[in-house]
């Protein structure tokens, strides 16, 4: 639909793509795709300047944290103890090894050999609420990929809420307002595991939506 406000960048990895159904939503996308920017700043473990690398280089001290990373690893230890492990942020020395530690301009994780593994688990992430403090207890590097661009679909979604009608496309974390151009609810395709082609179709609306390819 013509004027229909659609943009789209590259950011976490992933394509980020918001599409709201009005006139005059510039500006909120503007600060929608800023929660992006500001949550891959502070979550990134590709980029050597974000507080989540700064936070790796000081080993067995509390350190004072944003409220940005700190929700986000308190969200990701807290989801590692209810899975007993089976999600847990502290791999991200191990992705390391399997050749997952750069991403090139276009966003997409890339690889190079990485020889030296570390035994750690999310019980070496230790959280202080009170003071807002995160300590790392043995030397690690943590992984928010599973759980940053959540954060930053909530918080772009708050931005958009005013619209109803939106979606919010962050490489299969989905935020789905209100109807489409058409008046319908959103259509999302699952995509099949193995061959080209989707198995199903949804219609969906007003609903947050990590659908996997």
């Amino acid at each position: 639909m013509i004027g229909v406000p659609v943009r789209t960048e590259v950011l976490m990895g992933t394509l980020v793509t918001i599409h709201v159904v009005a006139d005059g939503a510039a500006d909120a996308i503007d600060r929608a795709f800023g929660w992006f920017h500001e949550i891959e700043a502070r979550c990134s473990r590709f980029d050597e300047r974000s507080e989540l690398v700064q936070l790796t280089a000081k080993v067995g001290v509390p350190v004072p944290a944003s409220p940005i990373l700190f929700e986000a690893v308190r969200f990701a230890r807290v989801v590692a103890e209810e899975t007993g492990g089976a999600f847990d942020p502290t791999v991200g020395r191990r992705m390391e090894l399997r050749g997952f530690n750069r991403e090139d301009r276009t966003g997409r994780t890339v690889s190079t050999p990485i020889l030296a593994e570390a035994a750690v688990s999310y019980r070496d992430i230790e959280i202080d609420p009170e003071r807002r403090t995160i300590t790392l207890v043995r030397p690690l590097l943590l992984d928010l990929g599973a759980v940053a661009k959540g954060l930053a679909v909530d918080a772009a979604a708050r931005e958009l809420e005013p619209f109803r009608d939106f979606a919010i496309d962050a490489g299969g974390d989905l935020y789905l307002g209100g109807c489409n151009p058409d008046g319908a609810p959103w259509s999302v395709g699952i995509r099949h595991p193995r061959i080209d082609g989707l198995i199903d179709s949804l219609r969906v609306s007003d609903i947050m939506a990590p659908l996997r390819d």
